[in-house]
């Protein structure tokens, strides 16, 4: 089914001025269920530049309905809005639902939605930004790199981008590696796969913007993939920023101040978008 099929999106505004579209399909693929996303847009006129926020989970869990408790404390929300930026969360399909790439297909399907809607919708899809949690950076990258046309820029937060190196070192049994699971399974060809899947595979000169922003003790995914990355995005000369936050774990635990990581990335976009 294409875009353009779908109803209008309607938006709503509450008695905030801020507008709401909840649970908008943006795909249908046979066999599989609906795939929605929410849409909360500033108080005035638009066009607005979009932050679309991809959930983490290890690819197995999570929702768009859903932050990550750090982050749920801090007005994630208001704090995006108040910087005039409308937001999107999108679904995308779980590894036990389908492998590699449906959910970076989903992504760049909700993506396409919000580039034909953005007239009716008051978007502005040449500022368009991914917010990347875990997993959900990991397939932010991988649209920001495969697609650089659909994305100006991404805030990365601790996404996992050499799965070569994470199926490696896992500490779990193979078949239960999360990054295994998104691959589909065990197989010859694994590492073929897992490379593939790889953002650091991806880099190339034409890639937008990266903000990395990462515990360094985090042990669900390495420091050192941010140090990676931002690297390898920086001897291609692309605009690449690093912000460790020194002693904090996975989701940026024993962080005392997450408000500041947020306006940090969107300081990044006022710079770059």
């Amino acid at each position: 089914m294409n875009v353009e099929d779908w109803e209008p999106p309607a938006v709503v505004r509450d008695q905030h001025g801020v507008g709401h579209v909840n649970n908008a399909t943006f795909s249908a693929v046979h066999g599989f269920r609906p795939l929605m996303l929410d849409l909360h847009l500033p108080v005035g006129r638009g066009p607005y530049p979009v932050l679309v926020y991809v959930h983490g989970g290890a690819w197995f869990s999570g929702s768009r309905l859903g932050l990550p408790p750090t982050v749920d404390r801090v007005d994630f929300h208001s704090r995006v809005l108040a910087r005039g930026y409308a937001i999107a969360e999108v679904d995308y399909r779980l590894s036990a639902e389908a492998a590699y790439p449906a959910p970076l297909d989903d992504l760049l399907e909700a993506l396409q939605w919000l580039s034909f809607w953005s007239p009716k919708l008051g978007l502005d899809p040449a500022r368009l930004a991914l917010l990347g949690e875990s997993a959900g950076a990991h397939l932010a990258l991988m649209a920001a790199f495969t697609e650089p046309t659909l994305v100006a820029a991404v805030i990365d937060w601790y996404g996992p981008v050499d799965l070569v190196r994470a199926i490696e070192t896992s500490a779990v049994a193979l078949a239960e590696d999360p990054a295994v699971q998104l691959l589909g399974g065990v197989g010859p060809d694994l590492l073929e796969r897992a490379a593939t899947a790889s953002p650091l595979g991806h880099v190339h000169a034409d890639c937008p913007p990266v903000i990395c922003i990462h515990g360094t003790a985090d042990l669900a995914v390495p420091y050192a993939d941010s140090v990676s990355l931002t690297a390898a995005l920086g001897r291609l000369g692309v605009r690449s920023e690093l912000l460790p936050v020194a002693g904090a774990g996975h989701i940026f635990e024993g962080c005392s101040d997450l408000g500041a990581l947020i306006e940090a990335g969107l300081d990044f976009l006022a710079r770059t978008v």
